[in-house]
């Protein structure tokens, strides 16, 4: 079995709890701080297209929870 250093145990716990943040922030908050959770240069992909950066994410959260019922 995989032996982890104390420096990688801290990286993969907050990893998993960035993880939890953005899947409470699209499931409970609406997506509306969605691009927050991006770097400049992260992206988006979907079958519609590929979103960089935080601002474009945070435009197609939004364009996306305003088409939701």
């Amino acid at each position: 079995m995989r032996k982890f250093t104390v420096d990688e145990m801290l990286t993969a716990f907050q990893l998993k709890q960035m993880l939890y943040d953005y899947i409470e922030e699209l499931d409970l908050n609406g997506s509306k701080n969605a691009g927050a959770f991006f770097t400049e240069d992260g992206a988006f992909v979907t079958p519609g297209g590929s979103f960089v950066g935080p601002a474009a994410i945070q435009a197609r959260s939004a364009a996306d929870a305003h088409h939701q019922p």
